[in-house]
């Protein structure tokens, strides 16, 4: 029944073989630190990513910290041309994938830029932000190839963001318990 219909099946292999090429083409995988967790300023992170190897030649690295999912404001720039190990396409058995860490401190003046009700611009702290590791390979057949990680969510001290509400309800408590027992 299928036969009646080559252009079905050779669409249907079309779609198979873009989606696998889609996924291939995927950058930096970041393992830690983990999507939606929480850091403190002075933290001292270990940031552990995969990289793809894309040929022989110079790798480097570059660590992002924007406001947004998109990369539209850019935070702080952690690192710049921090050079890693760079990849291979010649020999008998050829890695697919590198892996690399890169120690950070988490800084503690993460801010961002906003307009007040007289629209002046003053900084305002941030209370999530998202990290992206980019390599950068150049070798013969790619001159800087940017591979860019998908954002990985960092929550800023989040602890501390729900302190005053904490105070709040444990003031709340001990003023209804003062008015009910007096």
């Amino acid at each position: 029944m299928l036969s009646q219909y080559p252009s079905f099946i050779f669409a249907i292999l079309l779609i198979v073989v873009s989606c696998h090429h889609a996924w291939a083409q995927v950058g930096p995988t970041v393992k830690t630190p983990e999507f939606n967790s929480t850091v403190t300023p002075g933290d001292h992170i270990t940031i552990e990513y995969e990289y793809q190897n894309v040929g022989t030649g110079n790798y480097s690295l570059e660590i992002n910290l924007w406001q947004d999912s998109g990369r539209r404001y850019l935070l702080q720039n952690v690192c710049k041309d921090h050079p890693i190990e760079g990849g291979n396409s010649t020999g008998v058995q050829i890695n697919f994938t590198l892996s690399a860490t890169y120690d950070w401190t988490v800084p503690g003046d993460l801010t961002h830029k906003v307009k007040n009700d007289e629209g002046e611009d003053v900084d305002e702290a941030v209370d999530m932000f998202y990290l992206d590791v980019t390599t950068v390979a150049n070798t013969h057949f790619f001159e800087s190839l940017n591979l860019k990680s998908r954002p990985v969510r960092l929550h800023y001290n989040a602890g501390a963001l729900t302190l005053p509400n904490n105070l709040l309800l444990i003031g709340l408590a001990a003023i209804s318990l003062f008015y009910f027992v007096a």
